[in-house]
């Protein structure tokens, strides 16, 4: 037979099962947006999550639903992390460190609601949730040092530039609400564990024992709508 008919045969054999497929699919799919702040720890601010939390932190996400009790997330938020000259930076010697980092995140995230839960907007219409994944983070950093004594810093005031990237493991809990039919909303926590100790541009030799690596945090509202162009009745049939 034909290479060429071949492939063509196949091709369109991918494409119907797709069309096919794609009905039931959908009907368990959700696009939406997140919106909220975002926070920083690490040697700027080893132990207070929400001592400085910095809006707006802004996402996109789709969701594709496995049952009532699970479901894969695919987004992207970006945000940024910084402090100010009264927000973990002061030292003894009246040196000061200042920072801002942006963050563009992808991630895929594993959601468990702790109840049934469904997108129809009948029944089962509220569940608190856990969610763990892994992500790929770009950022942008620029540290000032203001003021610091050698061997920290032997310059009167210095800017220090990175860019680069990390992977991250976000985890968290949240509570997700129908409000009515094919609508979700929902409040979220998420903590992102990375592998770099660069996201505020002061960093250690990575053998020391007192080397450890930065996390971040996104808090805030989401709202995502369920794809459902051929069928306008109940999401599911367990």
């Amino acid at each position: 037979m034909n290479s060429k008919v071949l492939i063509m045969k196949k091709s369109i054999s991918v494409i119907l099962v797709f069309f096919l497929t794609f009905p039931v699919f959908a009907q368990r799919s959700e696009l939406g947006l997140f919106g909220g702040g975002s926070s920083y720890n690490g040697d700027l601010n080893p132990g207070s999550p929400f001592k400085v939390h910095r809006p707006p932190a802004l996402g996109l996400f789709y969701r594709y639903n496995l049952d009532t009790r699970l479901a894969i997330k695919l987004g992207y938020t970006t945000g940024e992390i910084k402090n100010g000259n009264k927000d973990f930076s002061d030292y003894s010697d009246g040196g000061k460190i200042s920072f801002h980092t942006s963050i563009n995140e992808l991630s895929a995230q594993f959601e468990i609601n702790f109840y049934d839960f469904s997108i129809d907007g009948e029944e089962n219409r509220i569940s608190p949730y856990i969610f763990g994944g892994v992500g790929y983070t770009f950022f942008n950093s620029t540290t000032t040092y203001t003021g610091l004594t050698p061997p920290l810093q032997p310059d009167a005031e210095k800017n220090i530039k990175i860019n680069s990237n990390t992977i991250s493991f976000p985890f968290g809990v949240g509570i997700k609400f129908c409000p009515f039919r094919n609508v979700t909303t929902g409040f979220e926590w998420g903590i992102r564990k990375t592998t770099s100790d660069k996201l505020d541009g002061v960093y250690t030799d990575p053998y020391s024992v007192s080397a450890a690596n930065d996390w971040y945090s996104f808090i805030g509202f989401w709202i995502s709508y369920r794809i459902n162009f051929f069928n306008s009745d109940r999401c599911y049939y367990y």
